[in-house]
């Protein structure tokens, strides 16, 4: 179901991870990237104003994530996070700081995979690893 103010949070969170010049990105900068105004959009992330549809795919790809997540807080296939996130990092162009919530947690989930594989692979080789701590 659709929660207005869950939905404004998420765009909140969105807008505040994005850094700017060492600053988190403020109201007034991305009311101008949507081109709409500063108390509309500080409506939105109220939660009380919903957004248009139109300006909700308009968000959705300025960030990066799917609608889905957006309205739903539900990551549909992060996939197409994933991939972008391991093309970064190959090429040694991963910031941190420039990763929206949803990347954060898809960076997080990849490295936790690659632990629990590389334990798993220690474990089925009959690893010297056994009995140390």
């Amino acid at each position: 179901m659709f929660d207005m103010t869950a939905c404004g949070s998420r765009i909140k969170e969105l807008r505040e991870s994005r850094i700017r010049n060492g600053k988190k990105m403020t109201l007034e900068i991305l009311a101008e990237e949507l081109n709409i105004s500063v108390p509309h959009l500080w409506r939105i992330e109220n939660g009380d104003r919903a957004a248009s549809i139109d300006l909700m795919i308009v968000i959705a790809e300025y960030f990066s994530v799917s609608l889905d997540y957006l309205v739903l807080g539900k990551a549909a296939d992060d996939t197409a996070i994933r991939r972008r996130v391991r093309i970064l990092t190959y090429l040694g162009k991963l910031d941190y700081r420039d990763l929206c919530g949803i990347e954060r947690a898809a960076v997080v989930n990849i490295k936790a995979e690659r632990r629990r594989r590389k334990r798993r692979n220690g474990n089925e080789t009959g690893s010297a690893h056994m009995g140390k701590k």
